[in-house]
């Protein structure tokens, strides 16, 4: 390793972010939250079941178990837009992670429905994908678990809304399209075509339905894309099958398509077909995609009423008529659209599903738009439920048949008796229906349509109860209901109709706001507007980043602060105010629009604006400008106060959270004099809290996993802390070497709750080797080696990763960089990656290929490297000095993610000592290079970029020659590397403009190993570290800066 030494203030500190929109009203010194608000956001409960495999088995192509995914949920209503999820007790997150530690989890959920979003007959239609999260990232093609739920009803408990995610590869055409895949193979761009045949037969269907029928009809032509999207991969004879219809009929004829769109003996029939009949048929490809989940089947229309609308019956209808045993009546087959080339229709007897066994009772010709067939005294099988009647066309008999169940008066009642009683009643914009309970009935399903007569192909809505509320209808709209009971899944007659009309439409009377005027100052902009006329209650204000506002909300709907719909987001919510701040904004242009609301949740026309955010700028905020050193001031304990001062001392851990730092321990200026005593800054005045003012305290452990006011780590320098969602300190590791101990090194785990210690894991003596146990595997008796400048974060989970750091492995107490990575779940330890025995066959890094994460990856052994968490728990890592991918040790510039399960290489070289290529600044480009450090200050803001600060280079970094340090500042967007400011020459000293102001001339000196993170409003914070001050060499420094990104 080098011979350099520099003095560390912190390694690695929790980046915290909390996104926070707030319109404060200049009338009033209250919070928006506390003035006027909309009705309350349409938060959903879901019950969430993940079964890794849709057949039962772990042979089937796909094993997801121990990989750390992400849930994401997308309404399928409207714009598919993405929506919010949270696991009980925690945050509302777009992608919330989701750890499987086996083939099966199921666990309650909640989503933040957008209210623009629009109910159905049946609920809200939503689409789950539980993926890789690092898919997009490592360009991989990821392994996704997919879901359709079209009947998610708000205010149920969540088993009343289960979603089952299993076994169903999105992959499919989507991915292969992407990938350049689809020109190589003739079955997936016949596939291609027949998706194009789907979309126009679709059209020709529609001519033949009722606008309440248009939106199940999404659904069902939704299903069958979902059925090839994955039957197209797994069944080789279905691909050829495909091949051969379609380009057999498309062969030098421009006008193949539309030929076999309009042949329903192809294409669109045979393709509906098929997926319909698998639906019963577990075993089959497409069969196991529904099964599995894929698609909701309960959120799915009878497939008699649309895969053939053009040619099936509409409906079906029986009334026995006699008292015996047999059954008297005729069956009424409605088909208006017979012109369209059905020929007959045949009528069987069978059970409830499609693939019972059928008994043919007769057939009649379909001559007319309503034809029946007479029975008198039919003998009705004893395993028979209902009647199937299945379209002729061409001789062929259909796949897409209609059904009925049987009512027997004089026989065994199959089919229970159908509702009476039926009532509809509107209120505003919602109907109440309600009906008499039938005797034995396990359910009921309620049909509706906007026009008569309501008919078992129209809108349903499945399991209803008497009461069942239908929300968000249509002004002026009649709407038609009908009932049905179920008993031991057999479904009655309808009931007689019911019926009741909408309302007119509520006028609106308010105009638009007026004279917009935005003031953008550091990381916000103030608003000012004209009030609008008519009678406003409030006022909504959207932003959005990348073009001109040209949304609108929608009339009745309710908006919270926080929404995000179609790139808008929702910034302010006021009472009759007309001026505001919109706050936590990175730099860059906004577009800003302001629409008055009435108190019936109208909304005007908007007025709109721009501004510019200008970012970019440091300021130094507190601390001395100078390594002066000081001994420490301690004042009382627990008491804050301005005279109150740490002083400078080296290598203490320091870790931040929000506008607070932790300070703990390290050395008196250089000497073997040990601190034991926690300090926190609130960023205005110190506070000591915790430990002595007596040099070289030991410590005092007590009882393992019990606090104690005696409690106390004892002295140490380079340990490494965290701060946890709860305002806890966790302490790691760290060292007091001393000619008196030739094994300085600790690997205990300690815990400050605000008031006292606890000594939470690891040994209480030093120099304890590691326990790594089986990779993967939590356990009581694993323990990290003893370790000094350790990196550490804590993940959404208050979960505890630490990785590398100078000290033991699991044989040696020889002092070597590491390249383990290990987890801490609040009880036992879990070593997750690299290796348990650090040798010269092992320090060396496995790189893979790169963007491609790999179990067998990991970064070379290494000492000083950065590392840092996002928002969707990946950990970051970024050089060092360590070994590169042969072994040579120098300065590294590699990047690497880990995303729970394995690590991934993301940017940078696989050798030692790369120099930089800083491009144009501002500018990204795939040319621009980081080049090598260690000791870097990293961030991750908010849309996870990452971001390096100075750090120490090596001989021919930029300009300057030896071992200099940097005060340059980069970012990476996930693919490229941005010179953002400071210089290129190294070594240079601290510029200190007016306190706490933001400037371009302010700008920390070179530094390295300060303390760094992310607080509430998005700021870059950094602390301390190894700096040219103001000197010609580095030197201990206590200031404090703000980067405002």
């Amino acid at each position: 390793m080098s011979g350099r030494i520099f003095m560390k203030t912190c390694f690695s500190c929790l980046t915290m972010f909390f996104t926070m929109f707030t319109l404060l009203s200049c009338k009033s010194d209250k919070n928006v939250n506390d003035l006027y608000k909309f009705p309350a956001t349409k938060d959903v409960r879901v019950q969430v079941n993940v079964n890794l495999f849709s057949n039962g088995s772990p042979g089937f192509p796909i094993d997801l178990a121990n990989r750390n995914l992400a849930l994401n949920a997308f309404m399928i209503d409207g714009d598919a837009e993405q929506v919010s999820i949270k696991v009980d007790g925690g945050d509302f997150l777009s992608d919330l992670p989701v750890t499987l530690t086996g083939p099966s989890l199921s666990f309650p959920a909640t989503l933040r429905i957008p209210v623009t979003v629009v109910s159905g007959t049946t609920g809200y239609s939503v689409r789950f994908q539980l993926r890789d999260r690092n898919s997009a990232l490592l360009d991989s093609p990821g392994t996704n678990l997919d879901a359709l739920r079209g009947s998610i009803q708000a205010g149920t408990d969540p088993s009343a809304n289960a979603v089952d995610l299993s076994l169903a590869s999105t992959i499919a055409f989507k991915y292969l399209s992407v990938s350049g895949s689809l020109s190589s193979n003739s079955a997936l761009v016949a596939y291609t075509n027949i998706l194009a045949l789907v979309e126009s037969k679709q059209k020709i269907i529609e001519q033949g339905l009722d606008s309440s029928q248009l939106p199940a009809f999404a659904t069902f032509v939704a299903a069958i894309k979902a059925g090839l999207d994955y039957q197209v991969l797994t069944d080789t004879s279905f691909q050829q099958k495909i091949a051969d219809e379609v380009i057999k009929a498309a062969v030098n004829s421009p006008a193949a398509l539309e030929a076999v769109a309009k042949n329903f003996a192809s294409t669109l029939i045979a393709a509906a077909s098929e997926v319909s009949a698998s639906l019963s048929d577990v075993n089959s490809p497409i069969g196991k995609v529904f099964t599995a989940g894929f698609v909701d089947v309960a959120s799915i229309p009878e497939p008699a009423s649309f895969s053939n609308a053009v040619f099936a019956p509409s409906s079906v209808a029986f009334a026995d008529n006699d008292s015996s045993v047999n059954l008297s009546g005729d069956i009424v087959i409605a088909a208006p659209l017979v012109q369209a080339g059905v020929a007959a229709y045949r009528i069987y007897f069978g059970g409830e599903g499609k693939s019972s066994t059928k008994t043919l009772i007769g057939e009649i010709v379909a001559n007319a738009a309503t034809v029946k067939l007479s029975l008198l005294n039919q003998v009705q099988p004893s395993d028979a439920t209902r009647f199937w009647v299945y379209p002729i066309a061409s001789g062929v008999q259909l796949d897409v048949p209609a059904s009925i169940g049987i009512f027997n008066l004089g026989g065994v009642n199959k089919a229970p008796a159908a509702p009476t009683g039926l009532a509809a009643t509107i209120t505003e914009f919602q109907s109440t229906i309600s009906w008499n309970p039938v005797s034995g009935a396990t359910g009921y399903n309620i049909y509706w349509s906007t026009t008569q007569p309501v008919r078992q192909a129209s809108n349903r809505i499945r399991n209803a109860v008497s009461g069942y509320v239908q929300k968000n209808l249509l002004p002026s709209t009649n709407y038609y209901y009908a009932v049905t009971a179920v008993k031991d899944g057999i479904e009655s007659v309808l009931s007689n109709e019911a019926s009741a009309v909408t309302g007119p439409a509520v006028t609106n009377d308010l105009s638009a706001p007026s004279n917009l005027v935005a003031t953008a100052g550091t990381r916000k902009v103030g608003l000012r507007w004209t009030a609008a006329g008519g009678s406003p209650v409030g006022y909504l204000v959207v932003r959005r980043s990348n073009a001109a506002v040209t949304w609108k909300p929608v009339d009745g709907q309710t908006y919270t602060v926080g929404q995000s719909l179609d790139g808008i987001h929702t910034v302010g919510l006021i009472s009759n105010q007309t001026v505001g701040d919109v706050t936590n904004l990175n730099a860059g242009t906004y577009y800003f629009a302001v629409f008055a609301v009435s108190a019936s949740k109208k909304y005007s026309n908007p007025v709109a604006v721009s501004a510019i955010v200008v970012g970019g700028n440091w300021a130094w905020f507190s601390g001395m400008q100078a390594g002066v050193v000081t001994p420490p001031v301690y004042g009382q304990m627990g008491v804050a106060a301005a005279s109150n001062n740490p002083g400078l001392r080296v290598n203490a851990a320091v870790c931040g959270s929000g506008s607070t730092m932790y300070l703990f321990g390290g050395l008196e200026n250089n000497n073997y004099d040990f601190y034991a005593d926690l300090w926190k800054f609130d960023g205005t005045n110190w506070t000591w809290i915790s430990g002595t003012t007596t040099l070289n305290t030991t410590a005092t452990y007590g009882t393992k996993g019990v606090a104690s006011p005696s409690n106390n780590p004892g002295i140490r320098a380079s340990a490494s802390c965290v701060v946890d969602s709860k305002g806890q300190v966790w302490l790691f590791g760290g060292s007091n070497n001393s000619v008196m101990n030739p094994t300085p090194y600790f690997n205990d785990l300690w815990k400050f709750d605000g008031t006292n210690w606890t000594w939470v894991s690891g040994s209480n003596t030093t120099g304890a080797l590691g326990v790594y146990g089986t990779q993967g595997t939590a356990s009581a008796g694993n323990a990290p080696g003893a370790r000094n400048s350790v990196g550490m974060v804590i993940d959404s989970k208050d979960q505890i990763w630490i990785g590398y750091g100078d000290g033991y492995d699991s044989v040696m107490k020889t002092n070597e960089p590491q390249n383990d990575l290990w987890r801490f779940d609040g009880t036992n330890w879990t070593w997750m990656a690299g290796k348990s025995v650090v040798s010269a066959s092992t320090t060396a890094g496995v790189y893979g290929t790169k963007g491609v994460k790999a179990v067998a990856n990991y970064p070379g052994s290494r000492s000083q490297p950065t590392m840092q968490i996002d928002r969707r728990d990946r950990i970051w890592l970024f050089g060092g000095d360590g070994y590169d991918v042969n072994n040579a040790n120098g300065s590294l510039n590699d990047l690497w993610a880990f995303d729970g399960t394995a690590w991934a290489w993301i940017s940078g070289g696989n050798v030692r000592d790369v120099p930089g290529v800083a491009g144009t600044q501002g500018v990204a480009s795939a040319s621009n290079v980081m080049p090598s450090r260690s000791s870097a200050q990293m961030w991750i803001d908010i849309d996870n970029n990452v971001w390096l600060f100075g750090g120490v280079g090596f001989a021919g970094t930029f300009l300057g020659g030896g071992n200099p340090l940097f005060h340059d500042m980069w970012k990476f967007d996930g693919t490229n590397w941005t010179f953002m400011s400071g210089n290129l020459i190294g070594d240079e000293n601290s510029v200190y403009d007016a306190a706490a102001v933001f400037s371009a001339v302010a700008l920390p000196g070179a530094t390295a190993n300060a303390c760094a993170w992310v607080d509430n409003e998005g700021f870059f914070r950094m602390y301390g570290g190894n700096s040219f001050a103001s000197s010609n060499y580095p030197e201990l420094v206590q200031d404090s800066w703000k980067y405002n990104p």
